[in-house]
């Protein structure tokens, strides 16, 4: 038993040492995502309380391979000298607290032979002070790599004595073992520059291989894709790469990743420890070219080239061009970049380009072929156009400043002044016209035309577009006397030396006095491309007129007629007016949108009047209800007369006759008119809930037996559903209604008895 005992007090007392240690365990998983990356997970055994916040990353053995760097979990940064030995990873919150576990501390470096055993040593610490540390043995075993760039020796460059470097970027995916043999294409290229060892750096020029697009050069980063893939197998070769340095560095290194179709990571390796052969540290200017498109019409290059020496480089995001030479002068409004904005002064000698944001200015190494400008003057002789490039200021885009100048020497022979024209001809139908747009102007280079707009004198009649040859494009009236048509895609926009017929109507105020059509052309640059004007005449010969039907609009009860107009001129119709006659006033009318409804004073008629009206060969309709009296002696007539007038836009009146029969609920025996909405024979009429989700009850006591008509309508008065019209005796009533299928929006609910008309809003809103 003192034997046992023994035993027993030993292990507590070594467990009990074993526990008051700052103990932490490491373990590191293959990471699917790099082809030689590990993940680390830290878990935190210390007995002392204390949280891990740094955690070290030293290679001590691997054949001469070295560390690319970490990719460090959430609330951590990666700290990397670019030695290759040793990275770090700090807390940006508490770390790691006891008896908590953290993964996500990516390490990965670059093995060509994925087969070299390598050993990492790493270390947890708190506040600087070691918990503890151990080792790991690792081995980059899962597959050959996809691909392989081919340096080239160092090629100093020319213009500025920077280190530059040839790739050839070759996919060796059809080489990787299973099952990693699948057919993967590379797409994406990006090289990477990591800190020098001393001095400053950053990409300068670029070049991609045929068939590839330089993106973007950043601070340190200059990232290519292709406009179709390198199959396994096959490859690309002329990457350029130059790297900008300060003189006073030694060498440097960066990093190269490619890319599936997908964006997918596929590959990467690590170029270390270049010679770094600058042997100049000169600022050198942008560059700016200009090159003839035809006649005097010019397209300029820009280049972003100017080096200060600065991270990053700063983009350009100002361009300034100015005549140099007596009686030169800039012929119309210069064409810019997408984001970008063009001017051009009052004298014609200067035109500026200015990038809405820094974002959308000329990054370094980047050139910039989208602006062009046209000259106009003597141009038998040379002549000089002065350049200058600005940079950022702060506050950007207050303050810009200046960072290169130069001058275009050009010499052009023929000047630059065509623009777009119309020619007319009659239509088909009288007053009906057709427009034939070309597109004749050269300011801009291969502009198309996406808009054509004609207006008239307001007051000398009506303009209605009718469409054009190519049914793709869009017409619309925007007004009486102004109309469009327009592609609704440049693909579809008339281009360069093509023609388009726009048919029109013409309404003139007075028959036989010509109207003059003034008309612009715009291309997709929103710049106008031309502008004039044409006389039309016609003498329209309309023998006939509007008519206005009508229909009872519900039931027989419900005592609401429908007047419907149409139009059967060219000419809006912007007036109606609806007079009952035999005794009969207008007790209600509703008003459709864009209309305005007027009463006179004892309701003998209603007349509504529109801005755009009711158009050419449409129709708009119109929902009246009429009351009528009698007394013991007389009595009004079941059915009645009712005189519809309709006026257009030029003044002409129709007048149409019709015979109404209505119900009798709304003749009174009194001498007066029958009450109003206000009092309709029901009290404590309520919706709920209001604004709805979709069910709504809608509650009402009947004070008399009588017949109810309860309806939903819409924004417009149209009827949506009719809820009841049966004859309630007295008492009270919940009707349920669910709104489902209909839009949101505001509703009506309409309460309708022999008596009168209430109506309440109710709103929609899921």
């Amino acid at each position: 038993m003192k034997k046992v005992l023994f035993v027993l007090a030993v292990l507590a007392l070594l467990l009990s040492n074993a526990l008051a240690q700052d103990i932490v365990t490491v373990k590191p998983q293959r990471d699917p995502n790099l082809q030689c990356g590990f993940n680390f997970t830290f878990s935190n055994h210390n007995a002392a309380g204390k949280n891990i916040d740094e955690v070290h990353f030293k290679l001590i053995s691997g054949n001469g391979l070295a560390l690319d760097g970490m990719n460090p979990p959430a609330q951590w940064k990666e700290v990397f000298d670019g030695s290759g030995n040793e990275v770090d990873g700090t807390a940006n919150n508490s770390g790691i607290a006891p008896n908590a576990t953290l993964g996500g501390f990516v390490v990965y470096y670059s093995d060509p032979n994925f087969q070299t055993p390598v050993t990492i040593e790493w270390v947890a610490l708190n506040s600087g002070t070691g918990l503890d540390s151990g080792t790991v043995q690792l081995t980059c075993t899962q597959y050959q790599s996809y691909t392989k760039l081919d340096t080239a020796t160092v090629i100093p460059d020319q213009s500025g004595g920077d280190p530059c470097f040839i790739f050839t970027l070759v996919n060796r995916n059809s080489q990787g073992t299973p099952p990693n043999t699948q057919s993967t294409p590379i797409k994406y290229l990006r090289f990477q520059l990591l800190k020098a060892t001393d001095g400053s750096m950053r990409p300068s020029k670029m070049t991609a291989a045929p068939g590839f697009v330089l993106d973007s050069v950043t601070t340190n980063s200059a990232f290519f894709h292709s406009n179709n893939v390198i199959d396994p197998g096959d490859n690309a070769s002329g990457f350029k790469v130059c790297l900008r340095a300060n003189p006073t560095s030694t060498k440097f290194s960066f990093v190269w990743w490619a890319y599936d179709d997908q964006g997918s990571l596929i590959d990467r390796d690590t170029v270390r420890d270049v010679p770094n052969t600058a042997t100049s540290s000169n600022t050198e200017s942008d560059i700016v070219e200009a090159s003839a498109i035809s006649g005097c019409l010019y397209t300029i290059k820009v280049k972003d080239f100017h080096v200060a020496n600065l991270l990053p480089p700063s983009p350009i995001v100002k361009l300034i061009l100015a005549s140099k030479t007596p009686g030169i002068t800039f012929t119309a409004i210069p064409s810019a970049p997408a984001k970008w904005k063009s001017f051009k002064n009052a004298t014609s000698d200067t035109v500026t380009f200015v990038a809405d944001s820094i974002n959308v200015g000329i990054p370094g190494g980047i050139i910039n072929s989208s602006f062009s400008v046209s000259v106009d003057g003597p141009t038998t002789t040379p002549f000089t156009i002065g350049w200058e490039t600005d940079q950022p200021g702060s506050p950007f885009p207050s303050k810009v400043t200046t960072v290169s100048t130069g001058n275009l020497n050009l010499n052009c022979k023929v000047a630059v002044k065509a623009t777009d024209s119309i020619t007319t001809s009659v239509g088909i139908v009288e007053c009906e016209f057709k427009a034939t747009v070309n597109n004749s102007h050269n300011i801009l280079p291969e502009s198309k035309i996406t808009t054509v707009t004609m207006s008239i004198t307001p007051g000398s009649g009506q303009l209605t577009a009718k469409g054009t040859s190519n049914p793709t494009w869009n017409f619309s009236n925007l007004s009486a006397t102004q109309i469009e048509f327009k592609s609704p895609a440049v693909e579809e926009a008339l281009a360069s030396g093509s023609m388009e017929d726009l048919l029109f109507v013409l309404a003139p105020k007075t028959a036989g006095t010509p109207v003059t059509v003034n008309w612009t052309t715009t291309d997709e640059h929103s710049l106008q491309t031309g502008k004039g004007s044409f006389e039309v005449s016609c003498s329209p010969s309309i023998t006939i007129c509007d008519t206005v039907t009508f229909d009872q609009a519900i039931a027989q009860d419900s005592c609401v007629t429908r007047f419907t107009v149409h139009n059967r001129k060219n000419a809006n119709i912007i007036e109606l007016l609806i007079t009952p006659t035999n005794g009969w006033l207008v007790d209600t009318a509703s008003t459709p949108l864009g209309w305005t409804r007027q009463y006179d004073g004892a309701k003998a008629f209603v007349k509504f009047t529109s801005t755009t009206g009711v158009k050419a060969s449409e129709q708009q309709s119109f929902d009246i209800k009429f009351i009528a009296y009698h007394d013991t002696s007389s009595k009004s007539p079941d059915s009645f007369v009712v005189v519809a007038a309709t006026t257009d836009i030029n003044g002409k009146t129709c007048v149409s006759v019709d015979t109404v029969g209505v119900c009798l609920s709304h003749i009174t025996t009194h001498g007066s008119v029958a009450a109003r909405s206000e009092d309709v024979g029901v009290s404590r009429y309520m919706i709920r809930p209001n604004p709805t989700r979709g069910d709504a009850e809608i509650s009402f006591e009947m004070n008399t037996q009588e017949r109810v008509i309860l309806t939903v309508l819409d924004v417009l008065g149209h009827q949506v559903k009719t809820l009841n019209s049966k004859i309630l005796p007295i008492g009270s009533y919940s009707i349920q209604y669910n709104f489902e299928g209909l839009p949101d929006g505001t509703y009506y609910v309409r309460l309708q008895t022999p008596i009168g008309v209430t109506t309440k809003k109710l709103v929609l809103a899921r």
